[in-house]
């Protein structure tokens, strides 16, 4: 099935160009994706999305130069092996090739390349990651914990990863990173994604003597007879419940931070006592809380009033539908909650809360599923009070009648596992002591695949698996051998590892990932049918090499760079809208991040964190000027470049062959920028200009002169293509009365075959816009055309110059530039296939 078809023309103003100049009337195809590619031009190939950056060598994918690491450890902080939180550099191999460090360097002084030495033996796996530790000690021995001889200056410094050379840098930051914040981490955003998350709907079956000979792993097998259910899958021993431990302290807790120093501190702990509890429901002194039982604290104190002490509580809460829940803890002195799913974070606490009323708070749950739960409550003197508990639905105070304990599933609907248990459906019954093998499926969708370059599966499992992608087997563990329906594991594996994700780097199968949809199938085993642990949770990982500085708020140590940065910065906002406009007029710039600083520029190049004007004022604009500015602020995301095109009318057809700044020639062929002469300088057409220039919609094309007319610009080597030869660009698209279209950012390549992408036959070429998440939205949804039937979704758009249109009489002045146009509409009329139209100026 071929792409659907669209064009867009404008042989309005085809006759003010010369030949010779880039024409300002162009034509516009659009492609939908489809599952072949249509007849597009030599420049089209299968692999169009291919990464437009190849990294050969490693990078500084990230590093931390303020470290204030301590014990306990929390998400992303790292202490090295003397327990000192010492700053760190993170190494990342993205090439599909084995890297010897051995011999290479690291340094902070861009005088001194050659400052620390990495050992010989030093080996970083394709896909792999290493931490060297930047702290000053200077050990550099193989197999050993690797620290360089200096330290990272958080104020800001040059950093760089050497060849073994000592002259060849593989990547550096320069002149210097940026200043960097305690416990935020700096580096190379991945663009890594979770192609399959935890948690996510898969089917599974486990398999008879029936089922032996199915092609079950394979895409298009049809297991809508299975059953189904969230990972993990899987059983285990660990019983139902809150795993509750009581701290009694010997110093005065008076807040959260010393009940967390209690918990993590033996030496503040005099007592220590736990147990499994299916509600959270303690009173110590007989006052009564809510809900009649009466439990005591798991304490050989607990029948007198204690002073001070801690109780931690954790387990998995399972939401059984997303929507309005309403959560409170009745709590004498000060408690801290939080429940997560990894994508969703809940925290509710209060300092001194005397009441259920002061604690209950109403969080919109965006997903259904098991909740990781951990509760933090103090008490300083007796009389304590402790009670967890729940409605469905949007309250403000406590009520009785609503609200019951999580855990009483009949009553609250809220059930509760311990935090161990790892699995999300439970096949317990339908598993053991019947087969020790289970089959599952995760089907997903698969889109713009070809971006990626690296690909990882992660697994969590007790006690073994196989994996297969689209009926490809891709990985393995802990069996060997051809599988059949009732294979268990070659042993036992040891319960504790399956609390960690193991990773596979199958990034050589990246060739069986697909547009659409794909299918991971999993062959689970135990070691025997009636053993009594079993698990299967499985995640795949896709990154690209294209990366770009960020800070992290959480750092990832020897993993991909996916977690948030400490905010985004709000985005640019512009007093004026693009547009066309006859007299001066002053813009200003605003962004709504208290402390952020704004950097423009007005020569169509990108602005960045160290490139471009800072704005301090009002900018006048009194010519066409292509306005880009961005935001950025130490420790934050900064945003991306927004784009202005001012178009003064008067001034569009006076402009210059040869404006300043602009090369004299594309190549070796001599450079016209201007509008024809004989046409504006015609009575015949002069007084139209204006007229003709407000008649169609307008798409301005905003890059860097250098991407078009440079020494490697696509404009100076038109006749070179694919993804090389794609260059980044701000597309906007507005109409005559100023109101705007859309505006994205896009790839910009050259479009066309011989003899129309040399200069000999034209010099108006035709461009190709690639929608890409390197640049922006991976689609451009936009109704550009308003016949029935045609396209709103677009992958790629080709602005045609019209050449073949204009061949009839070599671009004389009864060239007739609307023929194809005019029969594809002739076409439509009669109800035939064909491409639809309109007609834009560019």
């Amino acid at each position: 099935m071929l792409r659907a078809i669209g064009i867009l023309w404008v042989p309005i103003l085809q006759s003010f160009r010369k030949m010779g100049a880039i024409s300002l009337c162009l034509i516009l195809v659009g492609f939908l994706a489809g599952p072949a590619a249509a007849q597009l031009g030599p420049d089209d190939d299968p692999n169009e999305y291919d990464n437009p950056v190849v990294f050969t060598t490693p990078v500084i994918s990230e590093f931390m130069a303020s470290n204030g690491s301590k014990e306990p450890l929390d998400e992303g902080e790292l202490l090295d092996e003397d327990g000192d939180s010492s700053d760190w550099i993170e190494i990342y191999n993205p090439t599909s090739e084995a890297v010897h460090l051995g011999g290479w360097y690291l340094t902070d002084n861009a005088d001194n390349l050659k400052l620390w030495r990495f050992p010989a033996g030093v080996v970083l796996g394709p896909g792999q990651f290493m931490v060297v530790f930047a702290s000053g000690k200077d050990r550099a021995v193989t197999g050993a914990e690797l620290h360089t001889n200096f330290q990272l200056d958080a104020a800001g410094e040059y950093l760089a990863l050497v060849e073994s050379d000592g002259v060849t840098i593989a990547h550096e930051y320069s002149p210097k990173f940026p200043p960097q914040l305690s416990d935020v981490s700096y580096g190379l955003g991945q663009y890594a994604t979770e192609i399959i998350p935890s948690g996510v709907r898969a089917s599974y079956h486990v398999p008879t003597a029936g089922d032996e000979g199915e092609d079950w792993t394979a895409l298009d097998f049809d297991d809508s007879g299975w059953s189904s259910g969230l990972t993990g899958i899987g059983f285990g021993s660990t019983t139902q419940g809150f795993e509750v431990i009581y701290y009694k302290a010997n110093t005065t807790v008076t807040d959260l931070d010393t009940a967390e120093l209690v918990i993590s501190n033996p030496s503040y702990q005099s007592e220590v006592a736990s147990e499994t509890a299916s509600v959270i429901n303690y009173f110590n002194t007989g006052t009564e809380g809510h809900f009649t039982d009466n439990n005591p604290f798991p304490s050989t104190t607990n029948d007198a009033d204690v002073d001070d002490f801690v109780v931690l509580v954790t387990g998995k809460v399972l939401i059984p539908v997303a929507g309005d829940w309403s959560f409170g803890v009745n709590s004498d002195d000060g408690f801290g909650a939080e429940m997560s799913n990894g994508s969703s974070v809940l925290t509710f606490s209060y300092p001194s809360p005397r009441s259920p009323s002061d604690t209950i708070v109403t969080f919109n749950v965006p997903n259904s599923g098991f909740y990781d739960l951990r509760l933090v409550f103090y008490e300083r003197g007796g009389g304590s009070g402790l009670e967890f508990f729940a409605a469905r639905g949007r309250y403000t105070s406590f009520d009785a009648s609503r609200f019951r304990l999580v855990g009483d599933f009949a009553n609250s609907g809220l059930y509760v596992m311990s935090s161990s248990d790892e699995a999300n459906t439970n096949v317990e019954q339908k598993m053991k002591n019947v087969n020790a093998s289970l089959w599952t499926r995760v089907e997903f969708e698969g889109d713009q695949i070809a971006f990626f370059d690296s690909l990882s599966l992660q697994v969590k499992y007790e006690d073994a698996f196989i994996a297969y992608l689209n009926g490809v087997e891709i990985a393995r563990d802990n069996f060997t051998g051809t599988p059949a329906w009732n294979s268990a594991a070659d042993g036992d594996r040891p319960n504790e590892l399956s609390s960690e994700f193991v990773r596979f780097d199958i990034s050589e199968l990246l060739d069986d990932l697909r547009e659409g949809k794909n299918v991971l199938a999993i062959q689970g085993l135990n070691d025997s049918k009636d053993d009594g642990e079993f698990l299967i949770l499985p995640e795949i990982v896709a990154a690209s090499n294209k990366m770009i500085p960020q800070y992290f708020s959480v750092a990832t140590p020897g993993q991909y760079n996916v977690a948030g940065a400490m905010n985004i910065v709000a985005d640019t906002k512009f007093s004026v809208d693009r547009g066309f406009y006859d007299i001066p007029f002053d813009v200003t710039i605003s962004c709504d991040t208290p402390g952020a600083i704004i950097h423009f520029t007005l020569d169509g190049s990108a602005p960045s964190e160290t490139y471009g004007n800072e704005y301090v004022g009002p900018i006048q604009i009194s010519t066409t000027t292509c306005l880009r500015a961005m935001a950025f602020r130490p420790g934050w995301v900064s945003t991306n470049v927004d784009t202005q095109t001012y178009i003064f009318l008067n001034q569009v057809a006076h402009q210059s062959s040869n404006p300043f700044g602009f090369p004299s020639s594309w190549g070796s062929t001599a450079s016209d920028y201007q509008m024809d002469p004989d046409v504006v300088n015609n009575p015949q057409y002069s007084g139209r200009i204006r007229e003709s220039l407000l008649s169609l919609p307008t798409m301005s094309i905003v890059t860097d002169k250098d991407n078009l007319f440079g020494a490697q610009g696509i404009y100076s080597n038109s006749s070179a293509g694919g993804v090389a030869w794609e260059r980044p660009a701000s597309i906007e698209y507005f109409f005559p009365d100023g109101t705007t279209g859309f505006q994205v950012n896009a790839g910009l390549r050259i479009y066309g075959g011989d003899p129309f992408r040399g200069m000999n036959l034209t010099r108006k070429k035709s461009f190709r816009l690639l929608f890409k998440r390197q640049y922006g939205p991976t689609k451009l949804n936009y109704k550009l055309f308003d016949s029935p039937g045609a396209a709103t979704s677009f992958d790629t758009i080709v602005l045609r110059a019209g050449s073949n249109d204009g061949w009839n009489n070599w671009g004389g002045t009864n060239t007739q530039y609307i023929i194809d146009e005019f029969m594809h509409r002739f076409q439509l009329d009669l109800g035939q296939v064909s491409p639809h139209g309109t007609f834009v100026q560019l």
